[in-house]
């Protein structure tokens, strides 16, 4: 890789890193994105988005924690029932044919959907919001970790416009809850993408590393400092527009 690349997919992966940070998102399908526009293999992609997905959503954990948003008793049933599936899911190599255009439609329907709420202003923002039963959480867990396995995404993108659509949680319970999820499903898609097929991260990710936390520090500063609730779910409706977009044209 040319120094110009290098640089440039340092830029790319910090401005993904702060956005997708600052509503509790880790970033993986910019990472994607960013490593496919400099051209790096696929077989590189892969678990390198997933590395860095695991050391932003720890970071972003331990940032929103600290501030006292994440719920962890509404996380366990969640995680319980997610992170197994995730594990089966990284293990299973779907063709991108099959996958991407299927997810990229949802992804840009959620997005749809969250633009219309905030346009008709029906979206919760403030109050303490439930999660439903448990056997329902457990099926929604364990669906969302299956795909996100699959998908190398963490999960955060698809449950975090499922909260506040069905109105289980304010966009700011959203943010907290959906970072320490990301991270439970990106460890266990990257064990189980290995136990498949072993694969070696490039010699520069301590260089994409440094980038991504520093936007990911950045990203959830705004998140926890400045955004207010309707802002957070204008800036997920985007990231799921961005995100929607990429997979549909990257057939």
């Amino acid at each position: 890789m040319t120094d110009a690349n290098l640089m440039l997919l340092g830029m790319l992966l910090f401005a993904g890193a702060a956005l997708y940070a600052s509503v509790g998102q880790a970033g993986a399908t910019a990472f994607i994105a960013a490593m496919g526009i400099v051209g790096l293999p696929a077989t590189t992609m892969r678990p390198t988005a997933l590395a860095l997905n695991i050391l932003a959503a720890a970071f972003s954990t331990w940032r929103f924690h600290s501030s006292g948003h994440v719920a962890w008793h509404q996380l366990l049933p969640l995680g319980l029932a997610s992170v197994p599936c995730s594990f089966v899911g990284g293990a299973i190599a779907l063709p991108d044919s099959i996958y991407k255009p299927v997810v990229g439609v949802i992804l840009l329907i959620a997005a749809a959907l969250l633009f219309r709420r905030v346009m008709a202003r029906t979206t919760q923002t403030t109050g303490i919001v439930q999660l439903p039963a448990t056997p329902l959480v457990a099926l929604v867990g364990a669906s969302i970790g299956f795909i996100s396995g699959i998908t190398a995404t963490g999960g955060g993108v698809f449950l975090s416009p499922l909260l506040i659509l069905f109105g289980w949680m304010t966009p700011r319970q959203t943010v907290g809850l959906s970072a320490p999820f990301i991270l439970l499903n990106s460890a266990a898609g990257l064990l189980g993408s290995a136990a498949l097929t072993p694969q070696a991260l490039p010699p520069q990710f301590p260089f994409y590393a440094v980038v991504t936390l520093a936007g990911t520090l950045l990203g959830t500063t705004l998140g926890i400092r400045y955004f207010p609730a309707t802002q957070i779910v204008v800036v997920l409706g985007l990231i799921l527009t961005l995100s929607g977009v990429r997979l549909i044209l990257s057939q």
